[in-house]
């Protein structure tokens, strides 16, 4: 289901590590999370610890999404509950938190891409 939207670390130190990061093509991306409760997933080999961000459920019949803006940038730091992008789903456009503290380490996903799968990592 899916594929990597954006990353986030939790020291700002990591961010260079993802610089020329791209997901593996042949990694089945986790289900969708709640944005309350993410799961840092296991870092990949010479990468530092870090927590995916997928697109998430934002109304009961929402299937897929699409990406209007980052809030965030490459950089920024996150607290829970921050605004990292507008997400318009099957009925309206909203806004999407940040599922966990740390600092914007990659997007992976541009602006303007739309019929985004849920589950799929930013």
């Amino acid at each position: 289901l899916g594929m990597l939207l954006a990353v986030i670390v939790e020291n700002k130190d990591d961010i260079a590590a993802f610089k020329d990061f791209k997901p593996s093509s042949d990694t089945p991306s986790p289900p969708p999370t709640p944005p309350s409760a993410p799961e840092p997933v296991s870092p990949q080999i010479d990468l530092p610890p870090h927590s995916e961000v997928t697109l998430p459920a934002l109304s009961p019949t929402m299937e897929q999404g699409s990406l209007v803006k980052w809030e965030k940038q490459i950089g920024d730091e996150l607290e829970e509950g921050d605004i990292i992008a507008q997400i318009e789903t099957d009925k309206a456009t909203m806004d999407m938190e940040t599922p966990s503290t740390g600092y914007l380490a990659t997007i992976l996903v541009p602006e303007g891409s739309k019929d985004l799968p849920l589950g799929k990592l930013l």
